[in-house]
Order: C-alpha cells, then structure tokens, then sequence
C-alpha cells in the first residue's frame, strides 16, 4: 500500500475531530473539525456556536465529560444521518 493509497483511506475514515478545553471562566470550548458532507457549522449551532462548514466551535457552561458527551450525541447524530444517505 502506498501513502496515497493509505491517507486516502483515512480521509474516508475520519469524518468528525473534536478538542474540549478549558476556558478561565470555567466553560469548555469544544472545537470541531469535519470532512466530507458534514457540517461543524450546523453541529456548533445545536450548542449555540458556528463558524465554517469544516471548523467551528462552540463555548458550554459544563465539565469536559458532560460537554463530550453533549457533542458526542450531536455527532453521532450527524454520522448517523449521513451514512443513512
């Protein structure tokens, strides 16, 4: 197998990245990262943010295991809603 061959296999795997951290005020910032048909933008705005198609974020009052599972739920949703398609 080559590279190619092989980052063209993950790009079809990997449709949905995220990173939570922690902002001074106590809020995580979960910031989402897509590929394919699948919006980070439409995903942030259930959580009240947005930015671009393939990268966005949003800001939640909560711990980082609530706010993963919250995003989580979200993206398996949009996973879900797109391998139906």
């Amino acid at each position: 197998m080559t590279d190619q061959v092989a980052m063209d296999i993950l790009k079809n795997l990997v449709w949905i990245g995220m990173t939570i951290r922690e902002l001074p005020d106590g809020r995580m910032r979960c910031s989402t990262r897509t590929n394919g048909n699948i919006s980070a933008d439409a995903i942030c705005r259930e959580h009240g943010g947005d930015e671009h198609f393939h990268a966005a974020c949003c800001e939640l009052s909560t711990d980082a295991r609530t706010a993963r599972k919250m995003m989580e739920e979200t993206y398996r949703k949009y996973l879900l809603a797109e391998i139906k398609k």
